[in-house]
């Protein structure tokens, strides 16, 4: 079984806008179109099983994605921001797969300048 993950960055629907880019650009038709097309040909050539995807931001193209590989597809429970992850897998898997958004609540992670062994280290700019 071939399983993968990817981060898709902000992957949003076309008309929607891009938390932290110009809220006065929504996401273009055409720019969205180009994304959809690029991850179809990426994951067409891998021949994936399962396709986990982080910073979904709708669902209008990871559908589209689905239906043109003939994948079957879940999403998770958006978070504060509207980023979800989403699953992508082959439809003959689907009476095997169980998918399911739980979520674990706020997550604290501790800043890289207060723990471990590069407490000493400046940060990056």
């Amino acid at each position: 079984m071939k399983i993968a993950t990817y981060n898709v960055r902000n992957f949003y629907d076309p008309g929607t806008f891009v938390d932290y880019l110009d809220k006065n650009q929504p996401v273009s038709e055409s720019f969205f179109n180009e994304r959809v097309n690029y991850f179809t040909e990426k994951f067409r050539g891998l021949d994936l099983d399962i396709i986990c995807l982080q910073e979904v931001g709708g669902e209008k193209g990871i559908s589209k994605i689905g239906d043109t590989l003939g994948y079957d597809y879940f999403f998770a429970k958006p978070n504060k921001r509207g980023i979800r992850v989403a699953v992508l897998y082959k439809k003959e898997l689907s009476p095997r797969i169980h998918c399911e958004s739980v979520s674990f609540g706020d997550l604290v992670i501790p800043s890289i300048l207060e723990r471990g062994d590069t407490k000493n280290l400046s940060p990056l700019s």
